[in-house]
């Protein structure tokens, strides 16, 4: 993965986790669906990647 490709996904997620612990939640994002984001980091650590 490049930089280019890496901070704004990283930059949008900065944004929908302040959103969701520090703010009111517009976004409307669920634990659930953190689980699921996460899930495949996770994975991929596990893996050895």
């Amino acid at each position: 993965m490049t930089e280019s490709i890496t901070r704004p996904e990283l930059a949008r997620l900065r944004e929908v986790l302040a959103d969701f612990f520090a703010f009111d939640n517009e976004y409307g994002t669920t634990p659930e669906f953190l689980r699921t984001y996460f899930h495949a980091f996770t994975h991929a650590a596990r893996a050895g990647r």
